[in-house]
């Protein structure tokens, strides 16, 4: 059995989330009969599962860095940190460059960084969920499936994440739609993120520091 639950947090030109979850154990008994020719006596049973929970702690949020953006374009960041950009982006150097609309926090290009613990050995699958998407995941729509970046006046999206987790096997039946799964080594892992953020306005964007939230599930 697959029991989770979501928390969330907010993050800076990236987006971040926090997360406590756990799995039930079986409860496993043998039926115990006693009877007569009128009728019998049963035994029935009850019993409970103490789930062992697993917990997320960010280290670094997801930061694409500073970029330039004249109109649509793309730019994408691997999960260690690299970046391609194309069309309408370009790709800066970090730091703000004494400019007071940004934040020095986000300005150099990094991959989230986040810790996973839990039961030693257990598989943990991870899903990413675009916040307040009513369920939808994080995928390649930019109108439902991306999480919106915000200064206040334009957008940018992100429509597509990366991480270092396992890609899901064909046919696994625990995986539930995942986009991956962490094994914890001894109760802990490190999980990196990476993806692609896109600019769709005409002429480009005002400046600023763009900020946005997505929801990660983890279950195992």
């Amino acid at each position: 059995m697959k029991i989770g639950k979501v928390l969330r947090n907010t993050a800076l030109a990236s987006a971040v989330a926090v997360v406590a979850f756990g799995a039930a154990s079986a409860f496993a008994y043998s039926p115990v009969l006693t009877s007569s020719l009128n009728g019998g006596v049963f035994a029935a049973h009850v019993g409970a599962s103490v789930l062992g929970t697993t917990a997320m702690t960010e280290n670094n949020a997801v930061s694409f860095g500073n970029i330039a953006v004249s109109g649509p374009g793309t730019m994408t960041m691997d999960t260690a940190g690299a970046r391609v950009a194309a069309s309408g982006i370009t790709a800066l150097d970090g730091g703000n460059n004494g400019s007071t609309l940004l934040d020095d926090t986000y300005s150099a290009a990094a991959p989230g960084t986040y810790t996973i613990t839990g039961p030693s050995g257990a598989s943990v699958y991870v899903t990413y969920f675009v916040t307040g998407g009513g369920g939808n995941k994080v995928g390649t729509s930019q109108a439902t499936n991306s999480i919106d970046l915000t200064n206040g006046t334009d957008h940018l999206y992100v429509y597509s994440l990366v991480d270092t987790g396992t890609a899901i096997t064909a046919g696994d039946e625990y995986a539930q739609n995942a986009n991956s799964v962490v094994d914890l080594t001894g109760g802990t892992a490190t999980l990196k993120i990476g993806g692609t953020i896109e600019a769709i306005k005409v002429g480009g964007v005002s400046d600023g520091a763009y900020r946005g939230t997505f929801d990660i599930m983890l279950h195992y």
